[in-house]
């Protein structure tokens, strides 16, 4: 668990909970705490997420929402490196498992 938050990623592998019982809410809130105060933690808006992984979609890029958040994000990340910057992001991804979902609404 600590290395999914390491990364900064959800943990979605436990449904909308991230914790099952206080011994390990009371561990994710630690690290959560430790991570805030050391990292910035950059938000993307769930529209921006879907808008993103739409035009990745047309652009043919057969991907996700997860693969859209990538996107999303690394394009947010530009704009506070200096120009020298370079960001490299993963499309992890396919866009199948969407089809009745709101992607393709």
């Amino acid at each position: 668990m600590l290395s999914i938050l390491a990364l900064g990623v959800q943990a979605c592998y436990r449904g909308p909970r991230l914790y099952d019982t206080p011994q390990v809410r009371d561990r994710v809130k630690k690290h959560v705490a430790w991570f805030k105060q050391h990292w910035d933690i950059l938000e993307i808006d769930g529209t921006l997420v879907l808008e993103t992984t739409r035009r990745l979609i047309l652009a043919g890029f057969p991907v996700g929402p997860s693969s859209g958040l990538n996107h999303a994000a690394a394009v947010e990340v530009t704009s506070l490196l200096p120009n020298s910057g370079l960001i490299v992001t993963v499309f992890p991804d396919r866009m199948e498992r969407y089809f009745s979902t709101d992607l393709f609404l």
